[in-house]
């Protein structure tokens, strides 16, 4: 029978340690990971020299590498720099382990290590990988319990994993009938990200956040094989300042100078879509929405004038969300109108002029607007991700000269020609496009999906979206981020191919990432009591799991006995004591076989050869055969049964 050394504890750590890694290797900066792999070399090599003072180094790296992570944290205590503490303390602890307590504090470790990253794991293979790390780190404790390390024998694996696998289970048992309370203590904010949309919009304001392929939500999409591009809504930019920026308007000054010139109406909506969000962790308030919908949350503030959202607090983790169709339309008149249209002085006349030229060759204010989206189409604009960036904010200069541009160009501009029509228009700022899982049927939408687009109202027609964007020729796009917005789509599945290449490892993964959040990241304190609720009001549904409990209890019984191949010589040995009238309990098994009749010392000769074996030769073993055969033939005699 071949063995297995792999519980051995410095192999076995080894396992442990690239496990380790992996759970926060890819949720960390570069730098970051080179100082994980730093010091995961260095406690390798600490762990397999012997030398004096190897404590007192260790201590001095720990010092060290505590100060490294704090800057490459930005200075800042976060949940994030913790964990990565909590690793860097396991390699740490593997260079200088030893004996049995050093490998015990060390599993110890990486068990509270996988439970943390399992508790704000926020995709499937961190969590997956969570989870191997945790069933690992106890059946090595358990090893460790034993008087010597153990070379394991093929034959008692299962009774390993089956201890790793019962513990686990209980551990999602906890979890799912206790609560999950968030901690709230923050000594500093966490570091600066550039996920989401700047505050304000100027030119070149995209130029940081735009090269950014960090994932920012999935959305389960209502319809399949869209053909229009989707249009999130993030911030919504209604007033240029003097030095030509795009600002928002705080909501109170809006309730204070126009608090009678907007009214919110409620509309019989007979369709009332409902459908799903996923917010990946970005430490801000702003949610993405589409036009015409709203949060179905308490701790969500639905912004039904500029139809935006934000969180109560700070989104920390991978948070799924449900949105609904609004049943509400805003109102305007004329005053509030009139603000839409306002331009800081010292526009050139050059281009005041040239706007008054259009508009003469315009019939009203759409036809003067798709003359705009014509100009941006004729083939003289180019979109670039690296435009010549001018800090005085010269829409002129980009509109007569330069003429290349990205989103907020020509979404700022657009915004500038209408209003110096009078025509109400202002800027919004979210997402654009997405990438889409046929898989699922849902979008992926990453930072680099990032957009500005315009809106112009419309007498009549309200809010009305204008993307001059869309319109430059695809000649014309020098570099482009948003492959969504040319409207691609993943290439999905592909069929009658044995091989599966890396764009469809991707859609898999994706997919079932998409379904561990739902299933899984969801599971927060609602649905826990709601779960606690129908499982004790709901007889049927908790006799189930009653059922499932009792079964379990039962069948450990018989699944110890098989992994040990224990076999019944006690129950024959009480049976022949019974059925020949035998009090003495003191005799041997071979004084018991000569109590049998000749027919059943022939039928037995073999157990209690078997006995003999199992009990005075060395490192005998009995193979699956030989133990279910003998096992059958004595509960046929303890049940009579010929």
């Amino acid at each position: 029978m071949s063995k297995l050394n792999f519980l051995n504890p410095r192999i076995n750590s080894y396992l442990i340690l690239l496990l380790s890694l992996t759970t926060l290797i890819f949720e960390v900066t570069f730098y970051n990971q080179i100082l994980f792999f730093l010091v995961l070399f260095f406690s390798i090599l600490q762990n397999i020299y012997l030398y004096r003072f190897k404590n007192i180094l260790s201590l001095l790296v720990g010092i060290i590498v505590i100060y490294v992570q704090f800057k490459l944290s930005n200075e800042t205590f976060s949940k994030e720099f913790f964990l990565n503490l909590v690793l860097l303390l396991i390699f740490i602890k593997f260079s200088e382990a030893k004996n049995k307590n050093d490998y015990f504090f060390f599993n110890f470790t990486t068990i509270f290590l996988s439970v943390s990253s399992l508790i704000y794991g926020q995709d499937f293979l961190s969590s997956v990988n969570s989870i191997f790390l945790m069933l690992l780190s106890i059946i090595h404790l358990y090893s460790l319990n034993q008087q010597k390390i153990i070379k394991l024998n093929l034959r008692y694996l299962g009774k390993y994993l089956f201890v790793g696998i019962i513990i686990l289970s209980f551990i999602a048992s906890i979890y799912f009938v206790f609560p999950r309370y968030e901690v709230k203590i923050k000594l500093f904010e966490t570091a600066k990200n550039n996920l989401g949309i700047p505050d304000q919009i100027e030119l070149g304001s995209f130029s940081e956040i735009s090269n950014v392929d960090e994932k920012v939500f999935i959305f389960n999409t209502l319809e399949k094989n869209r053909d229009e591009p989707l249009y999130f809504r993030v911030k919504v930019f209604d007033i240029m300042n003097n030095k030509r920026s795009w600002v928002s308007t705080p909501e109170e000054v809006f309730n204070i100078n126009y608090k009678n010139s907007y009214k919110i109406n409620k509309i019989n909506n007979p369709t009332k879509n409902s459908t799903r969000l996923i917010i990946y962790p970005n430490e801000k308030n702003w949610l993405p929405i589409l036009k015409s919908f709203y949060y179905d949350n308490s701790f969500v503030n639905n912004n039904i004038f500029n139809e935006t959202a934000e969180t109560v607090e700070k989104t920390t983790k991978k948070t799924p969300y449900i949105i609904k169709s609004s049943n509400f339309k805003v109102k305007f008149d004329n005053k509030i109108l009139n603000f839409y249209t306002k331009l800081p002085e010292a526009f050139s006349q050059k281009l005041i002029n040239w706007s008054f030229n259009i508009r003469n060759n315009s019939s009203n204010n759409i036809d003067y607007l798709d003359q705009l989206m014509k100009h941006f189409a004729n083939g003289e604009y180019f979109y670039s991700l690296s435009p010549e960036i001018d800090n005085s904010n010269n829409y002129e200069k980009f509109f007569f000269d330069t003429k290349t541009g990205y989103c907020e160009y020509y979404s700022g501009m657009f915004a500038i020609l209408a209003r110096l029509q009078g025509i109400p228009t202002r800027l919004v700022s979210g997402y654009m496009g997405g990438e889409y899982n046929e898989l699922g049927n849902f979008y992926i939408f990453k930072q680099s999906d990032a957009h500005t687009w315009v809106e112009s109202y419309i007498e009549g027609k309200g809010w009305v979206r204008f993307d001059p964007t869309q319109v430059i020729p695809q000649i014309n796009i020098i570099s482009f981020n948003n492959v969504s917005s040319n409207n691609t789509k993943s290439d999905g599945i592909e069929k009658n191919n044995l091989f599966l290449k890396p764009s469809t490892i991707k859609l898999y993964y994706d997919y079932f990432d998409y379904i561990w959040t739902n299933k899984f990241q969801d599971y927060n304190q609602e649905s826990r009591e709601e779960f606690l609720e129908n499982s004790f009001q709901n007889i049927k549904f908790n006799s189930v799991y009653i059922l499932i409990i009792i079964a379990i209890l039962i069948l450990i019984k018989p699944f110890q006995i098989l992994i040990r191949k224990k076999i019944f010589f006690s129950i024959l040995f009480n049976k022949i004591r019974a059925k020949k009238n035998v009090l003495n309990k003191s005799l041997t098994h071979q004084e018991l076989f000569m109590k049998l009749s000749d027919f059943e010392k022939m039928n037995f000769a073999e157990v209690f050869d078997l006995y003999e074996k199992k009990s005075f030769a060395k490192n005998y073993i009995t193979n699956y055969r030989i133990f279910f055969q003998i096992n059958y033939k004595i509960l046929k005699f303890f049940f009579n049964i010929n």
